[in-house]
């Protein structure tokens, strides 16, 4: 009798799991709002971030890190101090042999005539800017409303005469021409989206924009922009005509991205946004980036660097819990499949034994 009423509530439990697991799996299916990863609360972020940390950084993690930083041509001093400030974090020190090698290497790197020299290469030719130089020797032009202005101007010329017109160049100053307009769009503030616009384009003439998120933005622009409407206007309605070119929706995206990109500047500064955009390939990438960047500061190269792209990237994300629930679901109706298996297994056994007692 025990048995019986035991069976009977793990068949009925059975159901009872897999009707729920059925329900919370039909109910992510039809639901277009829900996804396998959600993001986690910026608390959560901040704490899964520093476990990362202290369970995957080490002294001997750093000094392979630095040396190979040291051993590059030319030397990225960003993120070697970046690097550098993790670990002092962690209170880790590194060896005396490789601290000299680096005192060796900055003293030939950073002299005022050595960087007196990067600078000059900086304003001839973007691609080569070193990124601790970056601020002093292109902010000027780039990060301004005359660079806005300059690529419409110059992208208009080239759509009247026939020749090829880079979207890119042309999106992102019509966006930081109408940033004001534009900004509802991303709840952000008109300066992050003009701050971000500047920073993409300067990122492209330094070669630090990765294909994808290249590609993305020109495929957006040309969707989004009406050329004609630009092409036609006149100096004293730039802005107006812009704004007008623009359509909203089309454009969303790669707004989204922009705003981020100003978002991480705000956090971190210029140059560690620069080094930073070689990890963006989409606009989840950006968000990812945005939200780090807002928890850990200054610290955020450093923490890409000794950590990796895909780690930190995980800590801001958790499993849904719709798909929890579904989880949770399949390893309740196992279980209790289980259950069901050994009761009959359990009766079978006793039936056997008894039939073998009786002869």
């Amino acid at each position: 009798m025990i048995r019986k009423i035991a069976r009977s509530i793990l068949i009925t439990s059975m159901i009872g799991t897999f009707g729920i697991t059925a329900f919370n799996f039909h109910a992510l299916w039809r639901n277009p709002t829900a996804t396998l990863l959600v993001e986690r609360a910026t608390e959560d972020v901040a704490a899964r971030i520093e476990k990362q940390l202290s369970t995957h950084v080490t002294q001997e993690s750093i000094e392979t890190r630095i040396a190979e930083l040291l051993d590059e041509q030319p030397r990225n001093w960003l993120v070697i101090k970046a690097v550098e400030e993790v670990a002092a974090d962690q209170d880790i020190f590194i060896g005396t042999e490789l601290q000299t090698k680096r005192d060796i290497a900055d003293n030939d790197d950073n002299g005022v005539l050595a960087f007196t020299g990067k600078c000059a290469a900086c304003a001839w030719n973007p691609a080569r800017c070193d990124l601790s130089a970056v601020v002093i020797c292109r902010v000027p032009v780039d990060l301004t409303p005359i660079g806005d202005v300059v690529g419409v101007v110059r992208e208009s010329k080239h759509y009247v005469f026939g020749e090829e017109v880079d979207m890119f160049e042309l999106g992102l100053s019509a966006v930081g021409l109408g940033a004001v307009v534009l900004v509802p769009l991303t709840g952000g503030t008109s300066a992050t989206v003009k701050i971000g616009a500047s920073m993409a384009k300067t990122a492209k003439r330094m070669g630090r924009i990765s294909d994808p998120l290249l590609r993305l933005l020109r495929r957006t622009f040309t969707g989004a922009i009406d050329r004609d409407i630009i092409a036609k206007s006149s100096f004293g309605s730039y802005f107006a005509d812009v704004r007008r070119a623009i359509n909203p929706d089309a454009i969303k995206p790669a707004l989204m991205v922009v705003d981020d990109l100003g978002s991480i500047r705000t956090s971190v500064g210029i140059p560690h946004t620069l080094h930073l955009m070689k990890n963006i390939d989409t606009p989840s990438d950006a968000r990812a980036i945005a939200r780090v960047a807002d928890v850990t500061g200054d610290r955020t190269v450093g923490v890409f660097e000794v950590l990796g792209k895909s780690r930190v990237f995980r800590s801001t994300m958790r499993y849904s819990d719709e798909i929890i629930a579904g989880i949770v679901g399949v390893f309740g109706f196992f279980a209790t499949l289980l259950g069901l298996f050994g009761s009959l297994l359990g009766s079978l056994s006793i039936r056997i034994l008894r039939f073998f007692a009786k002869l």
